[in-house]
């Protein structure tokens, strides 16, 4: 993890960088001290798709800015046509234009052997991750990248289907001590303390007593040293516990390959031809609901994964397998918590967003970003109950802690999911995380208690997870139930029959490239989900942008992908009226806006606690607190999408996105770099609820 003064740093390289696209000249105005673009009538004419290349050294978010690569592509169909990418100052990513076709990628890093790799280029362009490897080192492919790795054979890692109990987790250090394994901290030290959980404590650690003594084989052919995997397997897997190796363990970012793998065929594959590939590997076979055409192949032996990665890649090379991926374990990481106070210490006295909460006094970013306007314009154009939002739009949030029970929770538009059977449906000791998110959006407004909900009106559909890990084909098969467009058996029915709006996720799986299930799955929300008179409009999907100071290219799963509304996280204004980028928010050319999140009032799951924050009103009841990080600026802007359905219900995905672009505002105008009304620490800027909210009206 870069130090924090490192990542500003970076900040303050970004801000000399220009936009990855260059619009024609825009007429510009001073804002904020500084120069903020008019956006430009007519959008850029763009002849040749952009090709944009991340590079990640093992175990770091990217290739260092300090480090140098040679970056290039060579065509396929022609050749001694090359083409070398460059990094623009402070850039992480390596950037160029080409001509649509098929290219060999080149990446020569000092250290590391050279990256080679086929990509096709569309005409919407591609984006590149590239992760470095040292050689000798096995991979896999993963989504469009290849991702090396660094085996470590004399550790275990155990992921839970659901969260286990004290007792659970003493009784399970004695179990494996009599097998020679103990915990191994997720921090690299061998001290034997708690520290060997991860994941909200579903993932535990183990490594050998014996260093000599492996848990996985070192050699495709040799079993002999996988059976303490294979018997961990047999011990465990009756229990809901995955055993996988693992293979980047830094906390956040917890990953885990065992022995499942998800493989798609092309449309139309006989399923006879299936079974005989299946065979042919000697794996089991089960069809993945709501993937179409796409199976989990399980190996038997848990304990030989060189052998899976090969009959793997022999799979990839017959011409009826769309792709052949590793079902990984992959931590959720949440975006937000109990951020330190960056704010000003807030008076009950001072302005609130004109309701009788007593924590909007301290809701300062409502004001900001207009949401009190957006309010009287609903209450104008469409009556009091729709105020806050209109119950026909529905927000999903997906997240942890949830407390139905709250007593700043309207039981008529909420329903509850719980996915997760040991936990309990009021857990007032779980993690804020989730009521964090949750308040943002639905905090009853005007009931004299907390603070105030920006869509308190819209119905709210919260999902507790039943773990802090998911795999690639379960997280699409959530999306897609959320959505309404499939509904997988392992999922419950959806309390409503259509799905959601929009849906909100707060968390991030950390520095791999987007697996090709879950790119498919957003891509179907894209086209199909949130249907108006049989046409889809397209499900919205909110992502918080992450806070790590980094890129999203490469480093966030979801919010990096094209289907997805990222969304960064900015400060409160300063002494001299500015808003500036929060120091640990990520950035990069797939932003699409920022929104005010930090110091931002919301719940606590336990309505009785109290933490001591930049704003602590008198009447403390029912708890809250100043959320923060992109956790909580993601919300803002699904909160206002809300507002903005409540208004037009029939806003296609694009016209959302391109209402959100338009009516954001330009801050920092000083530092952001803003090129075409776009920056690269921003996005198109910061969030404007108001201006949101009536541009859709207007459109």
């Amino acid at each position: 993890m870069r130090p924090v003064s490192a990542r500003r740093d970076v900040l303050k390289a970004l801000s000399g960088a220009l936009g990855l696209i260059l619009a024609p000249t825009t007429v510009r105005a001073q804002v904020g001290g500084g120069s903020c673009p008019v956006p430009a009538l007519t959008p850029p004419q763009v002849n040749e798709p952009a090709v944009v290349v991340s590079i990640h050294e093992p175990n770091r978010e990217h290739l260092d800015l300090s480090t140098s690569a040679t970056v290039s592509l060579q065509r396929m169909d022609a050749v001694g046509i090359k083409t070398e990418l460059k990094r623009l100052p402070g850039r992480f990513t390596y950037e160029g234009k080409v001509e649509r076709g098929r290219y060999r990628i080149l990446v020569n890093v000092a250290g590391y052997p050279v990256f080679s790799d086929t990509v096709n280029v569309v005409a919407g362009g591609l984006v590149v991750p590239v992760y470095l490897g040292k050689a000798g080192w096995p991979g896999f492919r993963f989504g469009p990248s290849v991702y090396k790795f660094e085996p470590k054979e004399d550790v275990v890692g155990l992921a839970f289907d659901e969260r286990p109990s004290d007792a659970r987790r003493e009784a399970l250090r004695k179990q494996l001590q009599g097998l020679g394994l103990v915990p191994q901290n997720f921090d690299g030290s061998s001290k034997q303390a708690k520290t060997n959980w991860a994941a909200s404590n579903s993932i535990a650690l183990f490594r050998t007593s014996d260093p000599r003594r492996k848990i996985f084989s070192s050699t495709p052919s040799d079993s002999s040293q996988a059976g303490l995997a294979n018997r961990l397997s047999v011990l465990l897997g009756k229990e809901g516990v995955r055993i996988g190796m693992p293979i980047d363990l830094r906390p956040g970012r917890v990953k885990l390959l065992d022995n499942r793998y998800v493989v798609q065929f092309v449309p139309k594959t006989p399923r006879a031809a299936v079974e005989s590939l299946a065979r042919r590997t000697g794996a089991l076979l089960s069809p993945i609901e709501a993937l179409p055409d796409s199976w989990l192949f399980t190996f038997g032996a848990a304990g030989n994964y060189r052998q899976h990665l090969r009959l793997i890649e022999s799979l990839s090379d017959d011409s009826r397998v769309r792709f052949a991926e590793p079902s990984l374990i992959l931590e959720l990481q949440p975006h937000g918590g109990t951020e330190e106070s960056t704010g000003q210490v807030c008076r009950v006295s001072s302005a609130g967003p004109a309701t009788d909460d007593p924590w909007s006094a301290c809701q300062r970013n409502l004001i900001l970003q207009g949401v009190p306007e957006a309010w009287c314009f609903l209450e104008q154009q469409f009556g009091s109950d729709k105020k806050h939002g209109n119950a026909d739009v529905c927000i999903a949030t997906v997240d942890v802690g949830i407390n139905a029970g709250h007593e700043d929770v309207d039981t008529t538009l909420l329903s509850f999911v719980n996915l997760c059977v040991s936990c309990a449906d009021t857990p007032t000791d779980d993690d804020p995380h989730g009521m964090g998110v949750f308040g943002i959006i639905s905090a009853k407004t005007g009931n004299g208690v907390g603070p105030s909900g920006i869509a308190s009106g819209a119905t709210h559909l919260a999902v507790m997870l039943k773990r802090n890990w998911v795999d690639p084909p379960w997280y699409a098969q959530l999306l897609l139930w959320l959505s309404g467009i499939e509904s997988p058996s392992n999922f419950q029915a959806l309390p409503n029959d259509r799905g959601a709006d929009i849906i909100n996720l707060s968390h991030g799986i950390e520095d791999i490239a987007i697996p090709f299930a879950v790119a498919t799955a957003l891509a179907r929300l894209s086209g199909e989900g949130r249907k108006m008179a049989g046409m889809p409009l397209g499900t919205v999907v909110v992502c918080s942008a992450g806070n790590w100071s980094t890129d999203i290219t490469g480093t966030q799963v979801v919010a990096a992908d094209p289907n997805v509304i990222a969304v960064g996280n900015t400060l409160p204004p300063d002494a001299m009226g500015e808003e500036r980028l929060w120091p640990l928010s990520n950035f990069g050319s797939r932003l699409d806006l920022c929104a005010q999140g930090q110091d931002a009032p919301s719940l606590l799951a336990n309505p009785a606690q109290t933490l001591v924050t930049s704003c602590d009103p008198e009447a403390p009841r029912p708890g809250a607190y100043s959320f923060g990080g992109t956790s909580a600026a993601a919300p803002m802007v699904a909160a206002t999408i809300a507002l903005m359905l409540s208004v037009k219900k029939e806003l296609t995905l694009q016209q959302v996105r391109g209402v959100l672009w338009q009516s954001a505002k330009c801050v920092d105008g000083a530092n952001g770099q803003w090129v075409g009304h776009r920056s690269p620490l921003y996005g198109s800027g910061r969030l404007d609820v108001f201006g949101a909210v009536t541009l859709a009206a207007a459109t």
